[in-house]
């Protein structure tokens, strides 16, 4: 066979089944057609699927958002040992450098989630943190009232 034979077929192909779901479509919005009953009134619409939350009233209620929360949450083409993303930023201490007099203290410390590092004194803010108090291998920071305590991970210097 030549390649002109092969795209001829291919092409031919391509119109039978354009043609072929063309007049598919067309059957099946013919079938929507009222039917006329022997009987003088025809019959009611009977509701078989009656969901659990939604009344039978004249107005239509809206099923509320809780009864679906539990596909959201655990939805099952996740991947084994997915866990949601942290929001809140997470902070590490890389070093502390102190003075008697506080205010020439200063700390390195490492946002995980933004991979910044900051070179911080007592009373300096970042984001929503602000620092409260650097020790000697440890700092205290505030977080709208809370209190966040970082230490030292790496013992290699003493």
């Amino acid at each position: 066979m030549s390649i002109r034979n092969v795209v001829i077929s291919g092409c031919v192909i391509v119109i039978i089944f354009t043609i072929s779901a063309y007049i598919y479509r067309q059957n099946t919005n013919k079938l929507n057609v009222d039917v006329e009953y022997p009987i003088k009134e025809k019959p009611e619409k009977i509701d078989i699927v009656k969901h659990p939350l939604k009344k039978n009233t004249n107005t239509d209620s809206k099923i509320p958002d809780d009864y679906f929360k539990v596909i959201v949450d655990n939805n099952i083409f996740r991947r084994l040992g997915w866990r949601p993303p942290q929001k809140e930023p997470e902070y590490t201490l890389i070093g502390t450098t102190t003075n008697p007099n506080s205010a020439y203290s200063e700390a390195i410390i490492l946002e995980r989630r933004s991979n910044q590092l900051r070179t911080v004194k007592v009373g300096e803010t970042f984001g929503t943190v602000s620092v409260k108090e650097i020790n000697p291998k440890q700092v205290i920071l505030d977080d709208k009232g809370k209190e966040i305590k970082l230490k030292m991970s790496s013992q290699f210097l003493k």
